[in-house]
């Protein structure tokens, strides 16, 4: 049986009448016709080497589709349209906690924190300078929050953010008045874990420590030496609390 396709396009194009609604002359009549016969056969040649060259995707499947425009491209039917450029993107970078200078500070004074002269020392002047609170008060703090498991049991990796520099950015941020992005920007730890860290930090903090530290004159004597305190610094007695 013989299909459509195998008949040549002469034949089966030769015989195309091109309508006309004015009065032409019978030579410019043909010219018309010859032209219009040329363009549609030179449109159906083209569609049917595109067909003939997509023809395995009609019986075939998987990498078809790649197999078709291959052979497009080799026949050259398909024009070859080089792919853009490929930038990748740099993997993001790894953060070593444990290389880092506040690190390094804790690391130096935590092994002999209970010497009084520790916070005198000049990495014990630095680290109040900077933290707002002598090194012998910080240690109790943290032993505190990992012996209770404030935030679970505490991991130590240079690809964690270690419990000590945590604290220290959320004394950072009180003593400084920082935002979050700062504490990146100096410890690499990252701006929404320091967000939900300070947050719970400062609320078990507050409700943990405020009936140690915070005691409130209950005699007169003791109202007068919180005046005096005032007083030396130019304050008046109804500032006191």
């Amino acid at each position: 049986m013989v299909s459509a396709l195998d008949v040549p396009i002469e034949s089966r194009f030769s015989r195309l009448l091109i309508p006309s609604c004015v009065p032409l002359s019978r030579r410019r009549a043909r010219n018309l016709k010859e032209a219009a016969q040329l363009s549609l056969i030179i449109a159906v040649d083209v569609c049917l080497k595109i067909m003939d060259c997509f023809a395995p995707m009609w019986h075939t499947r998987g990498d078809a589709v790649t197999a078709g425009v291959e052979l497009g491209l080799a026949q050259g039917v398909l024009p070859f349209i080089p792919p853009p450029a490929y930038v990748g993107r740099a993997p993001p970078a790894k953060v070593d906690y444990l290389n880092t200078d506040w690190w390094a500070l804790f690391r130096r004074l935590e092994g002999d924190y209970r010497d009084p002269g520790n916070d005198f020392c000049r990495d014990g002047c630095l680290f109040r300078k900077r933290f707002r609170l002598p090194f012998s008060e910080f240690y109790p703090i943290y032993e505190t929050v990992r012996e209770e498991e404030w935030f679970g049991f505490e991991k130590v990796s240079k690809r964690i953010a270690p419990l000590p520099l945590k604290m220290m950015g959320s004394f950072r941020l009180l003593g400084r008045n920082l935002v979050y992005d700062d504490i990146t920007e100096i410890s690499k730890i990252g701006s929404e874990a320091m967000r939900e860290f300070f947050r719970n930090f400062t609320h078990q903090f507050s409700h943990r420590f405020y009936d140690e530290w915070m005691k409130q004159p209950t005699t007169s004597e003791e109202i007068f030496q919180n005046e005096r305190v005032y007083r030396a610094n130019g304050y008046d007695a109804h500032f006191c609390t």
